[in-house]
């Protein structure tokens, strides 16, 4: 594709040639404003990529949160979509491993299935990628929540007590009534 003739050369303008059309541009040629706001556009492009390789070289983030944050950088959200599936598709956003790290930090805190679930949404992973994930999980919350509350039941001075603490921590309300009676059982 021709974009600019210049005294006889024939320029492409590619994002491979972005040094060759920055070199023109600061030589003052006589370049259209199609041209201009092409080479623009290929300029904030390589700033967004730059800007979002920086920000993943020292925190993960999910597409969704690198989107916003490129968007909150001052990028327009097309330049921001379109760096963010380049990266994705180059292998820089691993989603899917990211997810299982975050659920592991969460296990790790004590959170029930509920609670775990609902800090993976908020992070900005799909409801398909948060079940998927929790779906190859293998930890036994119930066996979790009795370890958890076998250990802190004296903290407590009653069921009601007992049953605020641990529901928010994200268990469910028949999964913390099951374990209550056991361990008031034993």
């Amino acid at each position: 594709m021709v974009i600019c003739t210049d005294s006889g050369r024939d320029f492409v303008l590619g994002f491979e040639d972005y040094a060759a059309r920055k070199s023109l541009y600061i030589q003052g040629s006589d370049l259209s404003g199609e041209i201009l706001d092409i080479t623009e556009y290929l300029e904030n492009k390589t700033s967004a990529r730059d800007k979002a390789l920086k920000t993943l070289s020292y925190s993960s983030k999910t597409s969704k949160a690198l989107i916003r944050t490129l968007i909150q950088a001052g990028f327009c959200s097309e330049i921001a979509t379109q760096t963010v599936l380049q990266l994705k598709k180059d292998g820089y956003i691993d989603e899917k491993g990211y997810c299982s790290r975050c659920l592991e930090v969460y296990i790790s805190k004590g959170y029930g299935p509920l609670r775990i679930q609902s800090e993976l949404i908020k992070k900005g992973f799909t409801s398909r990628m948060v079940e998927y994930t929790m779906g190859n999980d293998h930890t036994d919350y119930q066996e979790k929540l009795y370890g958890l509350m076998g250990k802190n039941i004296g903290k407590f001075k009653d069921y009601g007590a007992v049953y605020r603490y641990f529901f928010s921590r994200g268990y469910p309300c028949g999964m913390i009534s099951e374990v209550y009676e056991k361990i008031k059982n034993t």
